[in-house]
């Protein structure tokens, strides 16, 4: 519905005066925006988001897009097409909740990703669950080969921290790095958590 694009829209100019505030205290962030397949249809998505990081002097590179696997396969050409438009604008692309979706290889060949994210069902049993392991070690053999991020959600222990560990360049998300929190509270949990050197945020 139409209030979905108001509510996305509102959503992304205060990312965007945030982020402009952390850049200009010399703290910038790479900050992920979760956005709906209604979003991806409004014919002026791209054009808005291209308007916005010039408005508020932010590097594209920092803002990346979130789509689910679910929408990329209910809707695979619109997809392509605003994933090439955000390419060839500077602004990333990730792919949440894979796994989920049964999404194919051609599909994400085909698509200029700057990340996936392995659902967190996979990520939360994977030190017990062998079959779990291996699709996350599966997932990131892939994505590395793609030359694309891979994003571990559902973290919510040592155990699975240090496990993950054994997968070069994996990113970590969850409830073990840190909470949902306000963004007045994040420059001092990056900090005093030891934990947390990535340099990310998520809307």
């Amino acid at each position: 519905s139409e209030i979905m694009h108001m509510l996305t829209r509102h959503v992304l100019t205060t990312v965007a005066e945030q982020m402009r505030r952390w850049n200009e205290r010399g703290e910038p962030l790479r900050v992920s925006v979760n956005v709906s397949v209604q979003d991806l249809h409004e014919p002026t998505f791209v054009a808005e988001l291209r308007d916005l990081v010039r408005q508020y002097d932010i590097p594209p590179r920092q803002l990346v897009i979130e789509i689910t696997e679910r929408m990329l396969i209910s809707d695979m050409d619109r997809v392509s097409q605003v994933a090439r438009e955000l390419a060839q604008h500077g602004i990333g692309l990730s792919l949440d909740d894979f796994g989920t979706g049964y999404a194919s290889l051609q599909q994400l060949r085909q698509l200029p990703l700057q990340e996936v994210k392995v659902d967190r069902s996979y990520v939360n049993n994977m030190v017990d669950n062998p079959a779990d392991r291996a699709i996350v070690t599966s997932v990131h053999q892939l994505a590395r080969a793609l030359g694309v991020d891979v994003v571990a959600e559902g973290v919510e222990n040592e155990r699975t921290a240090q496990a993950l560990t054994t997968l070069p360049g994996t990113i970590g998300q969850g409830y073990f790095f840190g909470r949902p929190m306000a963004a007045e509270d994040l420059r001092r949990w990056r900090l005093v958590d030891p934990r947390q050197r990535d340099g990310r945020a998520e809307e």
